[in-house]
């Protein structure tokens, strides 16, 4: 008998792609979409890699939205519970999924992705986000184009009342009299403005320039995000996680969290935070004080003001200059499947923040 010492061949699984598996398992339609778009882009490091994604089906656009990304090789969804056991390869498993399942190796992925591991904060770590894809895109620009024409166009959107998925007494709703003097600034700057949101949301009046598809279906809105100049956001709400995902700088304005968008070109205005004696804190130790959320200091006596509508002005000046190239509607970027060349990835993963913040 002898023993002799050996070692494992060398690239045994090259010819089997890297394997991710994400559990989209958010409800809001920021924190869902930014979660896909996290997973999408990781995926895009790898020279050849596949994406198998889970949801639960319960809210009406999370199919839609994961239909936009042409980086999901799979999708899972379903409203019952997920067991973890269907990680199980080995022998006499006590929880069998679907023979496609099992056989397109869904069961065994190298990487799981959990909600806390690919958060907004972490979308400037890449070097270039995923780019999402509208699905039936000629159809959906045919029926924009006849509501905008083919002039520019900022998106608009903001959080009011009625949402049905809004938190109760929601601290980002915000009256239509700050509403409307940054239509009319926009709008007097020579870009159009293009309002989307839910079917309750009030309405405006008319303006030359201004087009309102609140109520219109969810694919025309996220069309309209997709060919925007810029995307303007006047209290922090979940579609502005599409503007990031379809690579629209955006501004956000009376922001709670100071991350969310991943270009330089991009603004954050957070809101005011008010001390106890009802003094401005600020706006650098802001960062520092409240790096996630501005509403966590209200129990220590702080309180959130608005934004004014000349700092929102100031803000959506240098976004209509800082965009100025854009002429008509804005090009797609069809750079929607880029190969990567990684291999390795860094864990856990630095935020790293690529906007600006106003102070």
């Amino acid at each position: 008998m002898r023993f002799i010492n050996f070692e494992y061949p060398k690239n045994q699984n090259q010819d089997r792609p890297f394997q991710i598996f994400a559990a989209l398992l958010h409800r809001t339609m920021g924190d869902f979409t930014e979660q896909l778009l996290f997973a999408a882009s990781l995926k895009e490091m790898f020279p050849s890699a596949r994406l198998d994604v889970y949801y639960k089906p319960d809210r009406p656009y999370k199919p839609e939205i994961v239909s936009f990304s042409p980086q999901v090789d799979s999708s899972w969804p379903t409203n019952n519970r997920f067991p973890i056991d269907l990680f199980d390869t080995a022998g006499m498993r006590p929880v069998t999924g679907p023979e496609i399942w099992h056989g397109s190796g869904c069961d065994s992925p190298n990487l799981i992705l959990t909600p806390s591991m690919s958060t907004r904060e972490l979308l400037g770590t890449f070097s270039r986000l995923a780019r999402f894809r509208l699905p039936e895109r000629e159809k959906w620009e045919s029926a924009l184009r006849q509501a905008t024409n083919d002039g520019s166009y900022c998106v608009l959107h903001y959080r009011e009342g009625g949402y049905q998925y809004s938190y109760k007494g929601d601290y980002r709703n915000i009256g239509t009299d700050q509403i409307e003097p940054i239509i009319d600034f926009v709008l007097n700057q020579k870009v159009n403005v293009v309002r989307i949101g839910h079917p309750e949301m009030t309405p405006l009046l008319p303006r030359h320039g201004f087009v309102d598809l609140s109520g219109e279906p969810f694919m025309l809105q996220a069309c309209a995000i997709s060919r925007a100049r810029f995307f303007l956001e006047l209290s922090p709400s979940g579609p502005s996680a599409l503007a990031n995902a379809f690579g629209i700088p955006m501004l956000r304005a009376n922001a709670i969290i100071l991350s969310g968008p991943a270009t330089v070109d991009s603004i954050v205005l957070r809101r005011p935070v008010l001390d106890p004696t009802g003094k401005e804190v600020n706006g650098q130790s802001i960062a520092k004080e409240f790096p996630k959320e501005l509403h966590v200091g209200k129990e220590n006596g702080y309180a959130l003001g608005f934004n004014s509508i000349e700092q929102i002005e100031a803000c959506a000046a240098e976004m209509i200059r800082s965009t100025s190239n854009v002429i008509g509607w804005r090009e797609l970027c069809e750079d929607t499947c880029q190969i990567g060349a990684a291999t390795t990835i860094e864990w856990p993963m630095s935020p790293i923040a690529r906007h600006r913040l106003a102070v």
